[in-house]
C-alpha cells in the first residue's frame, strides 16, 4: 500500500483504517496509518504529518487487489483520495499481533508506528478559505495604497 501526500512524498504503508474519534474538541473522521517500525523514524513521520499543507490531500493506493480483472473495459484504479485530513492527532509506537497464539505456535508480533490524522470540520474548512481570501484582499489593498503613495 502506498500513501502519497500533497507535497509529493510517497510512503509505504502496512494498512490504513478509519473511524470517528474525539480530536481537538470535536468528533471527527480520522485515518490511522500503520507503518513498519524499521521503514521510517518517528521524527520523520511526525514532521511529515504535522505540516497541514502536506496532508491537505492524501492519496491511498492499494495494489493488493487487482480490480481491473472484474471490469477490464473500464480504467479502474485502487487509488482513494482523502481531503481535509490535516489535523495531526497523534503518533504511537506499538507491537501489533500478526498471528494469534495456537496450540503449536506462539503469538507473533511486529513493531509498528501508527499516525492518526483528523479531518477538519466543514466550519473549520470554511474558516480557512475565508482567512485565505482576507489575506489575498489585504495584499491587494496594500499594493494599491503603496502604489498610490509612490506616484
Amino acid at each position: 500500500m502506498k500513501i502519497n501526500l500533497n507535497n509529493k512524498t510517497e510512503l509505504d504503508c502496512l494498512s490504513v483504517s478509519g473511524r470517528r474519534q474525539f480530536v481537538r474538541g470535536s468528533n471527527r473522521d480520522t485515518l490511522t496509518f500503520v507503518f513498519a517500525f524499521d521503514s521510517y523514524s518517528a521524527d520523520e513521520l511526525c514532521r511529515l504529518f504535522s505540516e497541514s499543507e502536506n496532508t491537505r490531500l492524501i492519496t491511498i493506493t492499494d495494489d493488493s487487489i487487482d480490480l481491473s480483472k472484474y471490469r477490464p473495459e473500464e480504467n479502474i484504479t485502487n487509488s482513494y483520495l482523502h481531503s481535509g485530513y490535516s489535523l495531526f492527532a497523534g503518533l504511537s509506537i506499538e507491537d501489533e499481533v500478526t498471528a494469534e497464539e495456537a496450540y503449536t505456535s506462539p503469538e507473533t508480533k511486529i513493531r509498528v508506528i501508527k499516525v492518526t490524522m483528523g479531518q477538519k470540520t466543514y466550519t473549520e474548512e470554511q474558516s480557512d478559505i475565508q482567512t485565505e481570501n482576507i489575506n489575498a484582499l489585504t495584499e491587494v489593498v496594500a499594493d494599491m495604497i503603496g502604489g498610490a503613495y509612490n506616484e
